[in-house]
Order: C-alpha cells, then structure tokens, then sequence
C-alpha cells in the first residue's frame, strides 16, 4: 500500500500484523471505535480488527464547518450505544476532540497489545450510512456479510494481476472502505490473483487539488478507482489544459450520487486517452455493505432520455423540448446473489427500489435486520429496470408537492447550479409542506454581487417549476449541507433556514 501520491509501498500484511499486534489479543474490549483517515494507522485498524475476530465501529468525522460540540454529542452516544468502546483518531482529531470533552486516543500513540479480546461471534464492522435524510445511521455487518458482498464485487470487475487501486475516497465511508480497501485487499490475493497495489490520498488533498487524483493514476499507472458523480464532474472542470493522458485505467465505478450522462462525458473529454467504456456505474448502499448493482468493465453505460418534468410526477415520457431532456444512467444488472425490484420501463412510471441479498445488514443499536418486517429493503430511492438493470432517477423525498404543485429537486439544483456566478453543482433546496427555498454558494474567485445573483436564481428556479420559492438564499461557500459522498441533506436545509441558521452571505 501507497499512502500519497509519492509514498512508501508498504506490504498491506505488515499492516495487518502490525494491527494485530497493537489491539490484541487477550484484551478485555470486544470492540473498538475508530475515526478512520486515510493513513497507515487506520488500515493496521481495520485489518487487525477483522483479523482478530473483534467489532470496529467506523464513527464518521466531522463535516467541514461543523459544530464541534454538536459533533462530540453524537460521537458520544455513537459510544454509549456500543458499550462505551475505546476510541481511536489521528492525533489532531483527537486534540480536537478532547477540546470538546471526548476521551480517545491518538493512533500513533496505541500501546501494543492488550486492547481486543474477540467477540464470540466473530469479527462485525459497524458504519454509518450518509445521513441523507438525517443523523447518519449506525448498521452492522458481520463477516461473512462483509464477505459475501467483496466477493459479489470482485466477481463483476474481475481482477487482474497488477491491478492497482487508487482512491482518495473516506474510509469513513462504504465506497471507500468497502469498495476500495478490503476488496482491493482481497482481490489481490489468491484464489483471484496473486498481488496488486493501493495508493491512498487524503480527501482533503483531493478537494484542494482535484487534478492530484488523475496524477496518481497517472504515477501509479492506475487500473482500479471509484468516486460519486461530484468527484468526476469536480475532475473534469479543473483538469488542465496540458494534461497527460489517462490511459490505464479500465474500472472506473460512479456510485454514491445520481450518474449523470453530461459528468460522464466532460470527464472523457477532459482526459485524453481514457475510455469511456472503463466507466462503471453502480448502485448500492451502507446497509448492504456497498454494492448491489454495477456495469461490467468493457460494457456500454445505457442511458435512457426522460422528460424533466415528467419525472416530477414519477412518469417517464419523452422530453418535450432540449431544456426538458434528462438522461438518465443505467446503474447496470445486479451482483451475483442480489436482486432488486422496481417499476419497469414500460410501466412509464418510476417507484420505490426493493433490494435483497446476503449481506443485509441489521440496525447497529438494535440488530432489528435493517430489512425487518418486509421480505427486501427498501432503499428510500426511486428508478426502474430495464434490459440494461437498474436505473435511479433520485429519493423519494425528492419530490415534493406544494400548493398542488409536483417539484422534482434535482431539476432545480442541476439548472440553478449551472448559472454563472453559482459555483457548479452548489445548488440546494428544502421544501416542507407550503414552503421552499433555494440556497446556492457563489462561484470561486471574484464573488458575483448577491442582489443580482440571488435574482437570476429566483428566475431560474420559476422557470424550471412555475413555482416562486420563498426565498432565495447565498451562503459561505462550503456551507450548504451534503453528505461525504456528495448527496444532499435537503431536511437539513430546510431546518437550517426556518432556524435561521444558515451562513448566508448579505449584499
């Protein structure tokens, strides 16, 4: 493993013992928390963990910009409702916290041994899912769940020898600690193939620098990475003009976020040398592990033209005009073992996914199964199938009616979060049951006068829906709610604003 763009490889089984050594055996915790970054000490944590048959609970960081004592009420609960396990950070998060008033201890200051004793059970890993419509959600999945997903995903990509992984995902979050650690640590070792490398950048460095991703891939002649739509779409609008070409890579999974056909193709445009058929758009979420569906590599990503407006009323109809036109991306057939069940294309309406599978997993505070009381889990998102699988056309609580009146959100923010003078893709709405707003963050650099901006997107936002919204807000940049991996928290929105609580910025 790679930790930066020009680190030092280290063995990922020299992690894994060195894991071992420091939490185990012989301890009296049969779990341990863990604010995981992407560093060494994260990785000896969650390798030595599994390893040693004990429960992580992956506790997610803080958002940018957040309330620290806010954060440290969550984190302590996330504790009380785990029985109070020791808690690991970095050592800066871990200074933070204790600023706070939250006990833990600094990875690289762990005493070797003596932490773990094991569960009976075998080892459990706890995450978070991204709280879009809420508190993120604690969900628990033993081994042989984690397992049973790793091996339906390296099944669909199919690994290589010399394959290698480069992410600057979360390990905080299922895409990144799913997708990118332990399935690329498991496929490159027998029974697939024999080796392979990671090259992990912090998400930080990645937000700060966007073309650093495309750098290391370059470096490291990169085979394997995954991001949500936001991160390709933030690579090709800051790619530079004289960039390298982008050649290697030949798996490129989008998840986490609605695909969309345009971030897709302003990414190839903008590395010359990739190919388009690497793309592998996905579908899946925390409480199964991560994946559930996933085109192959090699294969065309379907796409299907829809009515913007159409969608509003969960109808799928053809686009009346070119500002009507929406495609949507196919997020491929389901994994090996998985199933999932929604309105099909010529039903012409979109409803509610239903997924099943053997790695469901239960309510981390309850072990009630997250699936309980109905024979799949409901996701919360709508779409439909056709030949080519699943296809997610956004939340359920996307859509809202007011005043009699159907409103898709996603519209809104993809036409407003083009305007120029509206940093791209910054574009938020809340909606309760009589009124809305629009909040937006200004593009980088020279900061467009508010009066006029806050203007032409009320104008914007009448003309996508016939509606007036309430009110139309500009905010400090970095301050709209979204989850890690980039979907929005529209209810947090919506509180922020009746609290008269958002950062807004004022003419």
């Amino acid at each position: 493993m790679v930790f930066g763009i020009d680190g030092t490889p280290i063995a990922a089984s020299a992690l894994a013992e060195r894991g071992l050594r420091l939490l185990g055996p012989g301890g009296r915790h049969a779990t341990v928390a863990a604010l995981l970054t992407n560093d060494a000490d994260s990785v000896a944590v969650v390798l030595g963990s599994l390893l040693g048959g004990a429960g992580l609970v992956s506790v997610p960081p803080p958002h940018r910009g957040a309330d620290l004592s806010t954060y440290a009420a969550f984190v302590t609960s996330v504790l009380a409702d785990h029985g109070s396990p020791p808690l690991i950070a970095r050592a800066d998060i871990a200074a933070a916290l204790a600023a706070v008033g939250v006990d833990s201890v600094a990875a690289d200051a762990l005493p070797a041994g003596g932490w773990l004793g094991g569960r009976p059970d075998g080892a459990t890993v706890t995450q978070f899912s991204s709280g879009t419509t809420g508190e993120p959600k604690g969900i628990c999945l033993t081994d042989a769940q984690l397992g049973s997903n790793v091996t339906a995903i390296i099944e669909r990509v199919v690994p290589r020898p010399g394959d290698v992984t480069v992410s600057w995902l979360p390990l905080s979050h299922d895409l990144g600690l799913v997708g990118m650690l332990l399935t690329s640590v498991a496929s490159a070792a027998p029974p697939w193939v024999d080796g392979g490398e990671i090259v992990l950048l912090e998400p930080e460095q990645f937000l700060r620098r966007p073309p650093l991703w495309m750098d290391a891939v370059r470096r490291w002649r990169g085979t394997f990475t995954a991001a949500p739509d936001f991160g390709y779409e933030l690579a090709a609008r800051t790619a530079p003009d004289n960039a390298e070409e982008v050649t290697s890579l030949r798996c490129a999974i989008v998840g986490g976020d609605l695909v969309r056909r345009d971030t897709l193709d302003s990414f190839t445009r903008a590395h010359t040398g990739f190919d388009p058929l690497a793309f592998c758009p996905a579908y899946g979420l925390a409480e199964v592990g991560l994946a559930v569906t996933m085109v192959r590599p090699d294969d065309p990503v379907g796409h299907r033209s829809v009515s913007r407006r159409g969608l509003a009323d969960g109808t799928l109809t053809d686009p009346q005009d070119p500002g009507d036109l929406l495609s949507v991306v196919s997020s491929g057939p389901p994994l090996r073992g998985y199933a999932v069940d929604a309105p099909g294309w010529s039903s012409g309406h979109t409803g509610s996914i239903l997924v099943t599978g053997p790695s469901i997993g239960s309510q981390a505070t309850t072990t009630t199964p997250a699936a309980a009381d109905q024979p799949g889990l409901r996701t919360g998102d709508l779409g439909f199938v056709d030949d080519d699988g699943l296809s997610v056309c956004g939340r359920e609580d996307d859509h809202f009616v007011l005043r009699g009146r159907n409103l898709f959100a996603p519209t809104v923010e993809r036409a407003v979060g083009r305007l120029p003078g509206v940093r791209p893709g910054r574009a938020l709405i809340g909606a309760g049951p009589d009124r809305w707003v629009v909040a937006v963050e200004p593009a980088r650099g020279d900061r467009p006068p508010i009066g006029p901006l806050r203007d032409q997107v009320r104008r914007c936002a009448v003309a996508v829906t016939g509606a007036q919204p309430d009110a139309v807000v500009v905010v400090a940049p970095g301050s709209l709610p979204f989850t890690s991996s980039g979907k929005p928290r529209r209810r947090d929105l919506l509180r922020q604003w009746l609290g008269d609580d958002l950062d807004e910025l004022r003419p």
